[in-house]
């Protein structure tokens, strides 16, 4: 899937901790490879990335 491919099919895209956290959603995410993992916005991402894995967590996940 493209950055592309991501703004078309969603209405909110946050950057934290070196992934892209899809509608504001802690248990949906696509890592992304350096240099785009050092980003601060989700604009900044180029149309022709490619984000290869997607996570999905239960909503009771909390990372810690």
């Amino acid at each position: 899937m493209t950055m592309r491919q991501v703004w078309q099919a969603t209405t909110k895209q946050g950057l934290t901790c070196g992934v892209l956290l899809i509608e504001g959603e802690l248990g949906m995410f696509l890592p992304l490879v350096a240099p785009y993992d050092e980003f601060d916005y989700a604009k900044q991402l180029p149309d022709d990335l490619v984000l290869e894995t997607l996570y999905v967590m239960p909503r009771t996940w909390r990372g810690y």
